[in-house]
């Protein structure tokens, strides 16, 4: 119904203060005057990369590891993103604390390892790129030979 009656004609955007942001609408002489839904401060910064990242590999995965950056910029950093990127495929971690695995990747297949931060101002840019390669099974033994000896066997 607010919409009907206001149809979102923006007529002014007034600073309060120097942290909340309240848009004025109006429309046909009435006004509806409200707090955007999120405080949006003029000082807030995004933090910086991830630091000290480090890959451990796995079976088909890659343990990711990272220190909190120095630099969190005005706000808490709520969650962080790590990409593991290969010419044939691409998974995502994200996670609130300093490691993650990433699961279902190509063993013997070398990955293209990013991460980023996030706070409510939005994502840092990424870390330093970082290569891993998760580990496989081996193949099979081939040309496998069996003589049977006094009881044993010689493979």
């Amino acid at each position: 119904m607010l919409n009907s009656i206001f149809r979102k004609t923006v007529t002014t955007v007034l600073f309060l203060s120097a942290t909340l942001l309240n848009l004025n609408i109006s429309n046909a002489g009435a006004s509806l005057n409200a707090p955007l839904p999120h405080a949006i401060r003029g000082d807030s910064v995004i933090s910086s990369a991830p630091i000290n990242v480090s890959i451990t590999p796995m079976l088909n995965a890659l343990v990711i590891s990272w220190s909190a950056p120095a630099d969190t910029g005005s706000e808490p950093i709520q969650s962080y993103t790590f990409t593991a990127t290969s010419a044939d495929s691409t998974e995502i971690c994200s996670t609130s604390v300093l490691s993650c695995t990433i699961y279902g990747l190509n063993g013997g297949e070398t990955y293209e390892v990013t991460g980023t931060a996030f706070n409510s101002v939005g994502n840092s840019a990424p870390s330093a790129p970082l290569s891993g390669t998760p580990w496989s099974l081996p193949d099979p033994p081939s040309n496998v030979t069996v003589t049977p000896g006094v009881h044993s066997i010689l493979v």
